[in-house]
């Protein structure tokens, strides 16, 4: 069987690699296996990387403008190390990121980020660095509105985020000052604005962003306040901030020219009305026929590159029936390489399904849960469900201005929830497993399938738990929909 099998994928690779190493093969090299899986090109990880490449000066170009934003929205004022008693300053680091046009005609632009290493400052318990941001829920509730109403989508980007927020008087941080600056040995910066990498500059940024929409007229609704919204007599709007992204929709063009005009008195950013990318997906928006459809081509896309998935093999079945027939006992993965390539595609196919693929919840939800120590068929399963993934790429979510399709009629702006459960479905716990949804105007605006945390007597209580936890999640939706202008004339 081994002499015949031919690797295709890395995942295979690195199957094949554990089945050679445990039944004391030597047709295979597992360290020639992994280094075709793992060492992919790709943005250099360190500044020693980027300037060993070809295109060094593209990435010290980078550098270089990086400095020079940060110069001119005065992030840092030079000191004397002297003066500066015994505080120590923060190190450095510089991430790099070749970002690709949506057209192959655009060249790709150099990006580098200049990051303190706020990670090797000392915590303290008493320390509130909390920033909320959105999720793909209230993402997906913000378009199916849309759809539903007639409403125009509209996603911007803040140029340089943090650097607009500024730090306490008691916020006192110094940085080593990076190479390209070329100061001296005795001269550091003091840092004036929440520069990336510090614990505090995420909710900093938080706070300058949701005061300045304060400002313009917005009010925060929702427990974690990440969702604005402004009325007036001539039109609305709704956004949702995800550090520094911001999706909004509009009732016209006068509440969009509104919103641009204000925020550009404060921060500088770009404005796309044509969708495109938000959050590595793919938005369209079909103004005359009354929908809007998110998917992850694309994404998929990098995947299937990243992992070698075959494009020419396919699948178009899950894997959750064998999935759930694997024995405790199988062979456990031990090399930690092998292991970090299983956890790195895991949480690929975690951030697909959280996005707009429900229908690998229940895979994911099983194959997640060996991410510990998983095994040599898990590893099988997990090349089977990428390939799904990648035969199926096109399926996406799509939002309709019908509504929701129910019986012979569809319901408009109206909340639709199931819930459904199994019983001891995990078979080393006896835990159960549920699964929830919530569907507005034609597609799923939530959706969950997740191991129950307490083990039930009976399949009765597995269906409660299950049901208890919908009702939690509709009493949200509900406050939210009402806040919003969309309040329930209906039970859900």
């Amino acid at each position: 069987m081994l002499e015949s099998f031919s690797p295709q994928s890395s995942a295979e690779k690195l199957i094949f690699c554990m089945l050679t190493e445990h039944l004391n093969y030597s047709t295979a090299n597992a360290a020639t296996c992994l280094a075709s899986a793992i060492l992919t090109p790709g943005d250099p990880k360190t500044r020693r990387q980027a300037l060993a490449r070809p295109d060094r000066e593209q990435w010290l170009d980078a550098e270089r403008t990086e400095i020079h934003n940060m110069e001119k929205k005065n992030v840092w004022s030079v000191v004397d190390r002297a003066d500066i008693g015994d505080k120590t300053p923060i190190r450095h680091t510089w991430v790099y990121k070749l970002k690709k046009a949506a057209s192959a005609d655009v060249p790709p632009r150099y990006r580098a980020r200049l990051v303190a290493r706020g990670d090797l400052l000392e915590f303290e318990e008493t320390e509130d660095n909390y920033s909320p941001t959105a999720n793909f829920e209230m993402v997906r509730l913000l378009l199916a509105l849309a759809a539903g109403n007639d409403l125009r989508i509209a996603t911007h980007d803040i140029a340089a985020a943090y650097l607009n927020a500024e730090l306490d008087a008691d916020q006192v941080y110094y940085l080593e000052p990076p190479e390209i600056l070329n100061l001296p040995n005795h001269q550091v910066l003091q840092l004036h604005r929440a520069l990336y990498g510090l614990r505090v500059s995420a909710k900093k940024w938080y706070e300058k962003l949701s005061s300045t929409l304060r400002v313009i007229g917005f009010i925060a609704i929702g427990h974690d306040e990440i969702l604005f919204l402004y009325r007036s007599p001539s039109f609305h709007i709704a956004a949702t901030i995800y550090v520094d992204d911001i999706i909004l929709w509009y009732s016209n063009q006068q509440a969009q020219d509104f919103f641009v005009d204000n925020l550009s008195k404060f921060f500088e950013f770009s404005h796309n009305e044509d969708l495109g990318f938000f959050l590595g997906a793919e938005l369209h928006q079909d103004i005359e026929r009354g929908f809007i459809t998110m998917s992850q081509e694309h994404f998929l896309a990098s995947i299937a590159k990243r992992f070698e998935v075959p494009q020419k093999r396919t699948t178009t079945i899950l894997p959750e029936s064998y999935i759930k027939l694997f024995s405790e006992e199988d062979t456990i993965v031990t090399d930690r390489r092998q292991h970090k390539l299983y956890q790195s595609a895991i949480g690929s196919l975690l951030y697909l399904q959280a996005c707009s693929r429900p229908d690998i919840s229940f895979a994911v939800s099983l194959l997640s849960r060996r991410s510990r120590a998983p095994r040599i068929k898990d590893c099988f399963a997990l090349n089977h469900l990428m390939q799904f993934c990648y035969t199926t790429k096109s399926i996406h979510l799509r939002w309709d201005r019908r509504g929701t399709p129910h019986g012979k009629q569809f319901l408009h702006n109206s909340l639709l929830a199931a819930s459904d459960a199994s019983w001891g479905e995990c078979k080393s716990t006896r835990k159960s497993q549920t699964g929830l949804l919530l569907l507005l105007n034609g597609s799923l605006v939530s959706y969950s399938s997740k191991l129950q945390k307490s083990v039930s007597l009976s399949s009765t209580e597995s269906e409660l738990q299950a049901c208890s936890n919908a009702v939690q999640l509709i009493i949200v939706f509900r406050q939210l929909l009402k806040e919003l202008g969309f309040a329930q004339p209906t039970p859900t």
